[in-house]
């Protein structure tokens, strides 16, 4: 969707449109690189919402500490960090598209670690 049909949308539905900060936006502190770090130049994708930061912050945070931050799963993707879903968005079962691919792409065969946010909370 470009950013005039998301105006626009956002102008009918009468919210404001905030622009989502893409993981590809984040710069790395690359002073504060941690190599012994769980995160270090592993690939992190949040789902859900945070309780203790915004998605962009914690993606910042995973930058910082030498971590990839991801927008969507992918074969390359290490990590999967799990926060709040929304019912309405993902359906009665609760779980969200980036969940069910990571849940499809580890019986795969694939090595990518799905974490809580107290998880999350306890290595950042």
């Amino acid at each position: 969707m470009s950013y005039l049909n998301s105006f626009v949308r956002c102008i009918s539905t009468k919210r404001l449109y905030k622009p989502k900060r893409k993981a590809a936006d984040i710069e790395a502190d690359e002073e504060g690189f941690d190599e012994d770090h769980l995160f270090y130049k592993a690939n992190v994708v949040i789902t859900g919402k945070l309780s203790h930061f915004t998605r962009a912050e914690a993606l910042q945070k995973i930058a910082d500490i030498g971590g990839i931050p991801q927008d969507s799963v992918t074969k390359t993707t290490n990590f999967l960090i799990i926060g709040q879903t929304d019912f309405r968005v993902v359906g009665e079962e609760g779980i969200s598209s980036k969940q069910k691919k990571a849940m499809k792409n580890k019986e795969n065969g694939q090595e990518i670690e799905i974490l809580s946010e107290d998880d999350f909370m306890e290595l950042i």
